[in-house]
């Protein structure tokens, strides 16, 4: 086990984590101070959107979002976790990602865009 501290309050603790650059961040990740809360809220927020605009079409059922594209959206989401705006949808790759913030945290959900449109001629 190593000692490790939280970026922000400076509150140590000891933690079991495979890469001993990552104490801090472990133990940063675990406290309960305000700032740490707010940090895990937005670095969770992170990984949701990334996870779900590039997870492959087999276990979504939509075409991946690039990689520049989602980082934007990953960076964009961080003014719903500060608190900023309350929603931000973005439409990419047939789909729309919508961001929420909501009293007990955030959603993030990715919905596949459906439409059909059929144009009849009267003759």
């Amino acid at each position: 086990m190593e000692q490790g501290f939280c970026k922000f309050c400076g509150t140590g603790k000891y933690v079991q984590t495979e890469n001993k650059d990552d104490v801090d961040e472990t133990v940063t990740m675990e406290c309960d101070c305000e700032d740490g809360l707010e940090y895990r809220l937005l670095k969770k927020t992170r990984a949701r959107v990334i996870s779900l605009c590039m997870s492959p079409k087999e276990e979504t059922g939509m075409k991946p979002i690039a990689e520049d594209v989602t980082r934007s959206i990953a960076d964009v989401s961080e003014i719903i976790c500060f608190g900023h705006v309350d929603q931000i949808v973005v439409h990419a790759e047939g789909s729309t990602i919508t961001i929420t913030r909501k009293a007990e945290g955030i959603d993030v959900t990715r919905k596949k865009l459906m439409s059909a449109k059929a144009t009849i001629i009267k003759k």
